[in-house]
């Protein structure tokens, strides 16, 4: 049996720590890349689910403003900037109108 002259143990008892040691180093490497791969995986869900959550307010928003493309509703615009506010004093407020514009605005 041969003995090793630094650690005074013999050739298999070397060989078997070798193959620990690199059996170590490859565990870790592996816990490492799997942790790298579980990072990455959460940052791309966390922003899947941003973008799903953009995706569905985005109709709501073009919806809410499809009135505003409307020729009579820049029609109206015009007539409220230009005739209305000098035909009726802004201080009397909406309830206080006569029954003909507020029955065009109630549309």
């Amino acid at each position: 049996m041969r003995v090793c002259p630094v650690r005074g143990e013999d050739r298999w008892s070397v060989h078997y720590h070798q193959v620990m040691e690199s059996s170590l180093v490859l565990n870790v490497l592996v816990l490492l890349v799997s942790i790298a791969t579980l990072l990455t995986s959460l940052l791309i869900a966390r922003r899947q689910l941003r973008l799903a959550h953009n995706s569905n307010v985005l109709p709501i928003i073009i919806d809410m403003f499809k009135d505003t493309r409307e020729p009579e509703f820049s029609r109206s615009i015009e007539y409220l900037l230009s005739e209305f506010i000098g035909q009726y004093p802004h201080e009397d407020g909406y309830l206080n109108l006569p029954p003909e514009p507020r029955h065009t605005y109630d549309g």
